[in-house]
Order: structure tokens, then sequence, then C-alpha cells
């Protein structure tokens, strides 16, 4: 069965990430393809203001506080907003996005090897996190799911409605739908950073689901 298509983010003057990225991808015999990021350091300041605007309005009606998206974030957000448009354009029904400072093993090329499990699973998620992280920004923990739902993607892993918020956008499965819903709500001018957008989907009704153990 045909691989599920990979994006990864990169940016253009990091070079080193994007080795880094080809070395892991060699390695573990994946096909991918590069996505170009917005750099938030090129940014309009038209761009910029109404990014902020967005992003406070968001802070203050969420959080109750003021506070606003720092330019790298705007970019990466805005990224995050050009391969949803992308994944539609395309009438892609599933990608795997991944942002170029992610680390996987060979437990992600055998998650890849079960990509008919993980389409069948797909028919019930929007959005399934691949890696993911609470407040306190511990990686290596395993995510809390609920019970009721789960459904194996293979011996090692299932996937779940997570019962805590689990933040991240470094590495996810998206359908087609979910990115037309995350592109919806996000927008060409971004109110939120890509990790809040993931994490807060359940909101714009995407169904979310995480990866675990």
């Amino acid at each position: 069965m045909e691989q599920i298509k990979i994006f990864v983010i990169n940016l253009k003057r990091s070079p080193e990430r994007r080795n880094e990225i080809i070395r892991q991808m060699n390695l573990y015999e994946l096909k991918y393809e590069f996505f170009e990021a917005i750099d938030g350091k090129l940014l309009s300041e038209e761009t910029i203001e109404k990014s902020r605007a967005r992003s406070n309005h968001w802070y203050k009606e969420d959080e109750g506080q003021d506070a606003t998206m720092k330019l790298g974030e705007i970019g990466v957000a805005m990224s995050h907003y050009n391969l949803y448009q992308k994944i539609i354009r395309d009438n892609l029904d599933l990608a795997i996005i991944m942002e170029d400072d992610v680390n996987f093993d060979k437990h992600f090329q055998q998650f890849l090897q079960n990509s008919k499990q993980v389409k069948s699973v797909m028919k019930r998620f929007d959005l399934i996190l691949l890696g993911y992280c609470t407040h306190d920004v511990k990686f290596d923990q395993q995510a809390i799911c609920s019970y009721w739902g789960r459904k194996r993607i293979s011996k090692n892993y299932y996937v779940g409605i997570p019962v805590k918020w689990y933040w991240s956008a470094i590495a996810y499965v998206v359908s087609k739908k979910g990115a037309l819903l995350l592109s919806l709500k996000q927008s060409a001018f971004p109110s939120v950073t890509a990790d809040i957008l993931t994490a807060n989907s359940p909101q714009y009704g995407v169904k979310l689901g995480v990866l675990s153990k």
C-alpha cells in the first residue's frame, strides 16, 4: 500500500535542520516532500499587525490576558496554514505534517508500514498527534486516553481520545476535512500558534486523537 504523504516544513535559512531530516528519512527509507516555511523575520508590517491583533483578541477571550505571538510563531502558524491549503487544493485524503526539528525512530517507520490500519483509524479522527507534550513540556511521557473508542494501530501503539490537554504541532496526521476546519479557524492571518491550534482543535469541530502505547 502506498505510503501516506509526508510534508516537512523547513525554513530556507535552516540547512542544518534540513540535513538532519534528510539523514533520518534516508535512514528509515521514507518518502517525503519539503514544504518551504514562512520566515517570520521577513513578514510585512501589515501581516504582523493583523496577526497580532487577532492573537491578542484570542488571548483576551480565551485566557483573559493580553498577549501576542512572536514573529517566529506567526511564521510557523502561517506555514501550517499554507500546508492545509495545499492538502485541500491537491485533494489529499490524508497527510503527515512534520516540523524540521522533529526526531523519530524505527517506530515511526513501523507506524507508516501500517498505513492501511492508519487510514482505517482516520475514519474516526480528523487529526492524530504523533508527538505531544503538556504544559510542563515532557515529550517523553505517554498520552492518557479514554478507554472508549480506542483503536489499535499496531502491536505497540493505539490511537485514542485524549483526556488531558496535549499540545504540539511537531508531527501529526491530518485528514482533508481536518485541514479544512483548521484553515477556517486560522485564516491567512493566524490568531494562535500552530501548537495551540491543534490542541484546541476539538473546539473547531475537529475529531482529535493522540498516538500512545
